[in-house]
């Protein structure tokens, strides 16, 4: 009862404070500082006034944090592609309007947070939009209460993704032990490990099952931008210390991935497994995989050995036939006349290359990131139709998922692309051009690209 009645009185104040503003405005309210790996609530408040029609709310969040809705009245909440939006079809005739969600941290998350949104509106017909101030939230160190060993559970339900840790201490180094569970995932998607690694240690690779490790700032990464085959794999690396220590270190990470096109994370569990009886299951998934790269390596072998076999052939015909046809020359210069006609020597032009010849683009390595400004299903003259839109760079057609799609720019990060992104919105009428990404030539999401490149999003 008392609940409510704090909520009334506080509504009353809110409608007579609206009173008195001529201008829409934006309200966030977060805790200031918060513990990584925990969840804390975000209460948006926007003062609208008398605006009616349709409108949202719109805000980003970095990789590693998601959020959910706890509380609102009215609107559509919807999460996805780190993305909050808050939708209404018709706004509701109170001049102030609150919602509060829930934003969860990663475990490896540390630093300032900012939070910031934007209310998007119709005004005499026109759009018109009003962006909030700027709210910090400080992320702490998370306290390692996931190192804590899992002793409640005996057995591995391979049902449900999770990353366990156990560390085999040996000498005076220490083995770091995953046992990682991908059962149901996409094999084409991306994944990583990241764990905090306490200073005075240094760490290399032991097994990494095709994964890339790095690392750096005391943080060691394990990234691969295909899941390997197995449904239950292991990874190692060792951590070597620079003095002499009995006790095990303290970690605190996750392992992220991605699914259903969003990036998800479970926090890294410490559990023995290495003795159980699931590292057999393990170890046949490992023979199965090694024993099928072994058939494949040797087919692949066969056929090359085929293919040179045939190449040798043809190597051996077109020396007789060099031979037979350098014989009949010979032949037909000593029966000829030693008269020669007058010939003017020709040179022979340099041919270009084959691939100015054929047009054929130079293939693209590494991350790029790109700004799309328009698609179509049929191909157009896009050179005349973007200049029409006051586009005179050089425009990039590519043709993608049935899509002739069209793209400018070219930046290996992701700030450069989002300020041409801006820019293309300030100075052309295409107010709908968007960051694209792409991996070794290969369309991405810009989520994926981030992650490969340790980027931070940036609105």
């Amino acid at each position: 009862m008392t609940k409510v009645l704090i909520y009334i009185l506080n509504t009353i104040i809110l409608f007579f404070i609206s009173l008195f503003q001529d201008t829409v405005k934006v309200e966030i309210t977060a805790p200031e500082q918060v513990t990584a790996g925990t969840t804390f609530e975000v209460t948006v408040t926007i003062y609208k006034g008398d605006i009616s029609g349709f409108a949202n709310y719109t805000q980003y969040l970095p990789i590693g944090y998601t959020a959910n809705i706890k509380e609102i009245q009215l609107g559509d909440f919807t999460f996805k592609d780190q993305k909050i939006i808050v939708g209404w079809m018709s706004l509701p005739p109170q001049p102030v309007i609150r919602f509060t969600y829930e934003i969860h941290v990663d475990p490896t998350a540390e630093g300032p947070l900012l939070l910031s949104g934007t209310f998007n509106y119709l005004k005499n017909k026109q759009k018109e939009s009003v962006e909030s101030t700027p709210v910090s939230v400080i992320i702490k160190p998370s306290e390692l209460v996931s190192t804590t060993p899992d002793t409640s559970v005996e057995e591995f339900n391979l049902n449900n993704i999770f990353c366990y840790r156990q560390i085999v201490k040996s000498e005076n180094e220490f083995i770091v032990n995953y046992l990682i569970n991908v059962k149901g995932l996409q094999r084409d998607k991306l994944a990583k490990i990241q764990e905090k690694i306490p200073e005075g240690f240094n760490a290399i690779p032991v097994e990494t099952n095709e994964g890339t490790f790095s690392f750096k700032d005391n943080s060691v990464k394990i990234l691969w931008m295909a899941l390997p085959p197995q449904q239950q794999f292991t990874v190692s690396y060792k951590l070597i210390p620079q003095t002499y220590i009995t006790d095990k270190p303290q970690l605190v990470g996750a392992f992220s991935y991605m699914e259903n096109g969003t990036t998800k994370m479970k926090p890294i569990i410490e559990k023995e497994f290495l003795n159980k009886p699931i590292m057999a299951e393990v170890q046949k998934q490992k023979s199965a995989t090694y024993y099928s790269q072994q058939l494949t390596t040797q087919n692949q072998q066969q056929v090359s050995n085929q293919q040179q076999n045939i190449i040798t052939q043809q190597q051996y015909y077109t020396q007789q036939q060099q031979k037979q046809q350098a014989y009949t020359q010979e032949k037909q210069q000593k029966t000829s006349t030693t008269y020669k006609p007058y010939q003017q020597k020709v040179t022979q032009a340099k041919e270009p290359p084959i691939s100015q010849l054929y047009n054929i683009p130079v293939p693209e390595t590494g991350v790029i990131f790109r700004v799309q400004i328009g698609a179509g299903r049929k191909k157009i003259n896009y050179v005349a139709f973007f200049k029409s839109l006051n586009v005179f760079e050089k425009i990039r057609m590519e043709q993608h998922e049935g899509w002739f799609k069209y793209t400018v720019g070219k930046f290996d990060k992701y700030k450069n692309a989002r300020d041409k992104r801006n820019e293309i919105w300030q100075t052309t009428p295409i107010k709908g051009a968007f960051v694209t990404a792409y991996n070794n030539g290969v369309r991405i999401t810009v989520q994926e690209a981030l992650m490969i490149t340790n980027q931070k999003w940036i609105k």
